[in-house]
């Protein structure tokens, strides 16, 4: 709807503003959808990544809590996991019974 009122706008102006800052009006609006574009993307890669972080936390503390302290290559394969594979250790941690039984979810430790 405002994108609609902006070149309702933009036309009307035609008849008061000269052709050449008619179109640098278009053109900084087209330039805001994509500002605008740009910073919805960037806060739901940041949702994201902060969903994966606490994940990751979590995955760790249980983990600490059932096996103790971490090994540190451990830790650190557990901070490369993707987020389908943290969703899937998530659901599967309470079944581990041993810490070796993480290989199958990381396997490069």
């Amino acid at each position: 709807m405002s994108q609609k009122i902006c070149v309702l706008s933009l036309v009307v102006s035609n008849r008061i503003v000269d052709e050449e800052t008619l179109e640098e009006l278009w053109e900084e609006l087209q330039m805001l959808k994509v500002i605008k574009f740009a910073e919805k993307k960037g806060r739901e890669k940041g949702r994201e990544e902060g969903r994966e972080e606490g994940q990751i936390k979590v995955i760790k503390q249980l983990l600490t809590r059932k096996f103790g302290p971490l090994p540190q290559t451990l830790s650190q394969a557990i901070d490369t996991l993707d987020s389908s594979t943290l969703d899937i250790l998530s659901a599967d941690i309470l079944d581990i019974e041993r810490i070796e039984d993480l290989g199958p979810y990381i396997p490069k430790w």
